[in-house]
């Protein structure tokens, strides 16, 4: 495990204001996704993503800390991209590999589709937009999600924790709260009447899971690395695969994503976990 020194300017503030931080940023994400909806307008939740990430580097600014105290350093940042870009990769190839073989096996023909498609809990059947101007949106929309989560999960909450619980109960904390911070969506569907409430707690469970175990993986490479570009690249690989690259069949899109997801988060957890 890399020394986690750069976390030691962050760690000298009250966790107070990091719990203050956080629950601002959650307000503004409950906020967008239930009132304002700018995911259905644009394609990309603009408004919570892009003030969220503002709070945070005003944050970071007032605290006299700056990107590079939270991990997001210009040193050795190649290496970082290289291990977390490549860690997700492997991780998205198990997934898909194993989503298709499972499809080919039951006869229905997978075959891959480039397509931008906004978040969905569960796939849409349908046609999805083709690649285009699009794409662009939503990509730029998971690299700056990627800064506003990995900055505020992994860089000033495990800033603050870290001194505190140590390493490992910082780590599996701010995972949880990563877990937590995704049942918005099963939540909106059951809202919106689009899903039963049985079915969304199935679904938000399983969701919330998946989404604590990638909080801990970010985190372990947060720790194998020292450096927060390495769990970026790999969070923003991995919503921009989900977003543009498809696995349907004649039937159009499957609902077999979640085997996908779970695959995908059990490699980079192991890998992660290695480094």
């Amino acid at each position: 495990m890399r020394d986690l020194a750069i976390h030691a300017r962050l760690a000298a503030r009250p966790v107070a204001a990091m719990a203050g931080l956080f629950l601002l940023v959650a307000l503004l994400r409950v906020w967008d996704t239930f009132w304002l909806r700018s995911d259905q307008r644009f394609g990309e939740q603009v408004v919570a993503k892009g003030a969220g990430l503002l709070l945070v580097l005003a944050y970071l600014w007032l605290s006299g800390v700056g990107m590079a105290g939270i991990g997001f350093q210009g040193r050795n940042w190649q290496h970082a991209v290289l291990v977390g870009g490549g860690v997700m990769l492997a991780g998205l190839g198990a997934g898909y590999l194993v989503e298709w073989l499972s499809l080919a096996a039951s006869g229905a023909r997978p075959s891959l589709l480039l397509s931008v498609r906004g978040y969905a809990l569960v796939p849409k059947e349908g046609a999805a937009a083709a690649v285009g101007a699009g794409a662009v949106v939503v990509l730029l929309g998971n690299a700056v999600n990627s800064f506003l989560e990995e900055g505020l999960f992994r860089g000033v909450m495990m800033g603050h924790l870290v001194p505190v619980l140590g390493p490992t109960r910082a780590n599996l904390l701010q995972a949880a709260l990563f877990g937590i911070w995704h049942l918005v969506w099963p939540l909106r569907e059951v809202l919106d009447g689009s899903m039963g409430i049985s079915t969304a707690l199935g679904l938000g469970a399983g969701y919330t899971v998946l989404s604590f175990l990638i909080g801990l993986a970010f985190g372990w490479l947060l720790q194998g690395t020292g450096s927060l570009w390495a769990p970026w690249v790999a969070h923003t690989l991995n919503n921009s695969a989900y977003n543009v690259l498809q696995i349907v069949t004649a039937a159009g899109v499957e609902g077999t994503m979640g085997l996908r997801a779970a695959v995908v988060t059990v490699v980079v957890a192991a890998l992660s976990r290695l480094l």
